[in-house]
């Protein structure tokens, strides 16, 4: 008898599951349930609608029902699952017209992703309060932007600055509003601060040190009041993080201290057959071995591979994660990897940042000459001196040095050991 095996999501997560387990097994059931009405799509490219660079959201599809039908996939969108019995292996779908249906399975992959974490703020419930999560979001931004000509995005993180550089482009004037300061998770202050700087360039004032309490407004959104001061405006964002989707589970499977359901290396929760995988999932972080919540798309889609793979009985395994991603944010390149200086010492990691310039030898390539005006942030364990992250604020050849720091970090190399590739302490 073939394999049944069902995936809880239909994000790109659990799209990448469902295409590891078809090579694995060329004869298995796979049925992929998702929510929402759409195919699995890109969900950083919803900034592109909301400004208007994507048009269409078909766009943003990775396949659609028909493509993964001719790969004997079963996408059922609409579909939410209601409620897992793990002890009899069945799955209860909603269905689109109401009731349910039960679904058997014999391998079961979770990859509900992660849901928008929302602070507990008076008036977020008002017309021109939005959280620019999904596919339907986005839309109703764009729509309601047209009559708007000003907006406070909430949230300093990625989403947060991508928002408010997509409203930038629809005309409106911007105000961001970060309790700490921007992108915490991925730079250190120095960097953080450039990078602030940059946006101040491009007109948008990045209140620090604020957080949010009111949303006041008659009839919709009319101001932001802060702990600090009160910001006029009809279009309020909020973009203040992820949290791992584990309602559905938290009863019955092991989470661990990231809140994340706990896996092992072959992607297995604490109940037999049942996998997790993406932003639902905890990750072992490369440096340290140890868990760190990761909400990043290239990671979710490794420890779909192996989730995948082995939910048609194969064994392949995956160890620490490494994290680095790069993005254009108001045409600067930022790029991060590996741990910050912050997260090293919260790992109980002896860690210091230094600058690092190139310097350019008479020995080195005519590529190396190239002079690109980087600014770039080394994270040392200071024990060891191996460099255990890196961030760059660049322009010309950031891709570039991303790469070497990367290799070096995967490597453990020295800050001595990059000397002879013309990195040196600045």
């Amino acid at each position: 008898m073939n394999k049944r095996i069902v995936i809880v999501g239909a994000g790109p997560v659990g799209l990448a599951a469902a295409n590891a387990a078809r090579e694995a097994d060329s004869e298995a059931s796979i049925e992929l349930y998702g929510d929402e009405p759409y195919p699995p799509h890109r969900r950083p490219g919803i900034v592109g609608l909301i400004s208007g660079e994507t048009q269409r959201v078909s766009d943003l599809y990775l396949a659609t029902a028909r493509d993964l039908w001719r790969r004997r996939i079963s996408l059922k969108t609409f579909s939410k699952v209601t409620k897992i019995d793990f002890e009899n292996r069945f799955v209860h779908v909603g269905l689109p017209k109401g009731g349910f249906e039960k679904r058997p399975y014999d391998s079961l992959v979770l990859a509900t992703g992660g849901v928008a974490y929302l602070p507990r703020v008076e008036g977020v419930d008002r017309k021109g309060v939005f959280v620019p999560r999904t596919l339907q979001d986005a839309l109703a931004i764009r729509r309601y932007s047209r009559n708007s000509r000003e907006a406070v995005v909430v949230g300093g993180g990625l989403s947060g600055i991508e928002s408010a550089e997509a409203l930038v482009r629809l005309g409106l004037k911007v105000t961001m509003v970060v309790r700490s300061r921007l992108m915490r998770e991925n730079l250190d202050v120095s960097l953080s601060t450039l990078l602030q700087e940059r946006l101040q360039q491009h007109g948008v004032p990045v209140n620090i040190g604020q957080s949010p309490r009111a949303i006041e407004g008659i009839k919709h959104a009319e101001r932001l009041v802060t702990d600090s001061e009160e910001i006029s405006s009809p279009l309020i964002l909020f973009a203040t993080g992820v949290r791992p989707s584990i309602g559905l589970v938290e009863d019955d499977l092991a989470t661990g201290q990231t809140g994340a359901i706990q896996v092992d290396e072959r992607m297995q929760t604490s109940v037999e057959g049942v996998f997790a995988c993406g932003d639902c999932a905890e990750k072992v972080e490369f440096v340290t071995n140890k868990p760190l919540y990761m909400p990043i798309g290239m990671l979710g889609a490794s420890q779909a591979a192996v989730a995948g793979m082995n939910a048609t009985g194969k064994s392949a395994r995956l160890k620490g994660l490494f994290r680095a991603q790069i993005d254009e944010i108001f045409g600067t390149t930022v790029s991060a990897m590996g741990l910050t200086e912050e997260q090293a010492k919260s790992a109980g990691i002896p860690a210091e940042g230094c600058w690092i310039r190139v310097e350019y030898r008479k020995i080195a390539p005519l590529l190396m000459k190239t002079r690109s005006g980087s600014k770039i942030w080394a994270v040392v364990n200071s024990k060891t001196g191996e460099i255990i992250g890196a961030q760059i604020l660049g322009g010309r050849g950031t891709t570039r040095h991303a790469s070497v720091l990367r290799q070096s970090i995967l490597e453990r190399k020295t800050l001595h050991e990059i000397e002879t590739l013309s990195y040196v302490t600045a």
